[in-house]
């Protein structure tokens, strides 16, 4: 699977916050024991305490040179925060923000509560834990542990803030259900990205002719991936996460053949082509299935309102950021990612398969 398949799949219940974690946490790191730490030539390993780890800080080595010449940790910090401190240091200051006010709530989360929730995560996505490391990690130069870290954690954190003020009713549980195991239309889509109005309103005229036409465009258009599978997208169904109820009405409207109005979107133009339908599963009994439905709606309503309680938090905290320079600011790679999730729980239609 390839990274664009692995994010296209990033969808509710189980990793809707992550739009929210990947924008603030990104870059952070919580301050935890090191892995490895190489002790100064002056120190004795396990007889130093913390009051005097911390006075011998910039003189404690994390390297050596030549044998003889010691890098220390002061040395590696700076070089660190020379080339990526602006950035990181504020997804630092955010997490810090969302441990204190857990503190005083006497929250915190477990060990065994985060490899649970990435287990729940992975089942979500329907990748083994050793593709999402080399697949989707490797492409946004994360380790597993500072995924862990600096995603689930707080995502875990901020849930269990905001989970006494989740209310949960019965409408909701059967749409839920409904989304999963009804009726679901196949469907190719054209997307023109915002700029291209004019393009839209032409090619809409062309790919009505003929079905030829509406190929032809449909693996042409702007973005690659939906060209490449001809403009095919995973079954629409009702009641999906984010905004998407007109793209999903209109889906439903149209028979085998037929073609959509343009639909203006957050995204760009689109138009819907009906290509046939997915009859609804039977098979599943709704009482059976109640415990995960109820579960996708509680994710869904966390997914909304964390961010709100974070805002709130942060505004409490008054940050005030000091540090200054250039530094490095979120690559490009971990840019497209967030907005390709923003886009996954927000007003965007669904995406091809893979």
């Amino acid at each position: 699977m390839n990274r664009t398949g692995v994010l296209r799949r990033l969808r509710l219940p189980a990793l809707a916050v992550l739009a929210f974690a990947v924008g603030h946490f990104s870059g952070g790191s919580r301050v935890v024991a090191d892995p490895q730490v190489v002790p100064a030539s002056n120190t004795v390993p396990g007889t130093a305490s913390v009051a005097e780890q911390k006075s011998d800080y910039s003189q404690r080595v994390v390297a050596y040179i030549h044998g003889n010449v010691p890098i220390t940790r002061e040395d590696f910090g700076e070089y660190l925060i020379a080339r990526q401190g602006v950035s990181k240091l504020e997804h630092l200051v955010n997490l810090r923000i969302i441990e204190t006010a857990c503190k005083k709530r006497g929250l915190d989360v477990t060990q065994q509560e985060i490899e649970a929730a990435l287990e729940d995560d992975l089942v979500g996505l329907n990748i083994k834990k050793g593709d999402f490391v080399k697949v989707f990690l490797k492409e946004y130069g994360k380790t597993l542990y500072e995924w862990k870290q600096d995603v689930i954690r707080p995502r875990l954190l901020l849930s269990k803030m905001v989970r006494d003020q989740i209310q949960i009713n019965e409408e909701e549980v059967k749409q839920i259900y409904e989304h999963r195991y009804g009726k679901k239309v196949k469907a190719r889509i054209i997307l023109w990205p915002k700029g291209q109005e004019k393009i839209a309103l032409q090619q809409f005229a062309e790919i009505r002719k003929t079905d030829a036409d509406f190929d032809r465009v449909a693996r042409g258009q702007a973005d690659a991936t939906l060209a490449a599978a001809g403009g095919e997208i995973s079954p629409v169904a009702r009641f999906g996460p984010g905004d998407n109820r007109i793209f999903e009405d209109e889906s439903f409207k149209l028979n085998p053949g037929e073609l959509s109005r343009l639909i203006d979107t957050p995204t760009g133009m689109v138009v819907i082509k009906c290509i046939g339908f997915v009859e609804a599963d039977k098979t599943k009994d709704f009482d059976k299935e109640r415990p995960s439905l109820v579960k996708e709606v509680v994710d869904r309503k966390l997914s909304k309102e964390i961010p709100k309680v974070f805002e709130l938090l942060k505004a409490e905290a008054k940050p005030q950021l000091f540090l200054k320079g250039e530094g490095t600011k979120l690559s490009d790679l971990e840019r497209e990612a967030y907005e390709e999730l923003q886009k996954g729980i927000q007003a965007t239609p669904p995406m091809p398969r893979n």
